[in-house]
């Protein structure tokens, strides 16, 4: 009877072993699915702040694409009053010319 119940001992013991050693891998299996709701938080707190950057960097470069454009409108209303100066400017000459030549022939 020892005889038989050592030798059920000696069979059992490499399954109690295998049995402890599913449960402590079920156990590490547990023990990170509780903590996969925390890892997804911080990858959703992660994400919201890499959101929240690029949106205050899409505004920023907005703000420097309107800035731009005003710069250029700027540019080219300096540039057309210019043009409108040098216009002035010669219709100014020629009218001037013209009423010296008016004085001299009308001097003569």
């Amino acid at each position: 009877l020892a005889g038989a119940v050592k030798h059920k001992l000696q069979v059992l013991q490499p399954q109690v072993r295998d049995e402890e050693g599913r449960a402590e891998c079920l156990s590490r299996e547990v023990e990170g699915e509780k903590q996969a709701p925390e890892r997804a938080e911080a990858v959703v707190s992660s994400l919201n702040h890499r959101v929240q950057w690029i949106e205050e960097e899409l505004d920023h470069r907005g703000m420097k694409v309107l800035e731009n454009e005003a710069l250029k409108n700027e540019e080219k209303m300096e540039l057309q009053e210019l043009l409108e100066l040098k216009e002035a400017k010669h219709i100014a000459e020629g009218a001037d010319r013209s009423r010296k030549s008016g004085s001299i022939s009308g001097d003569s």
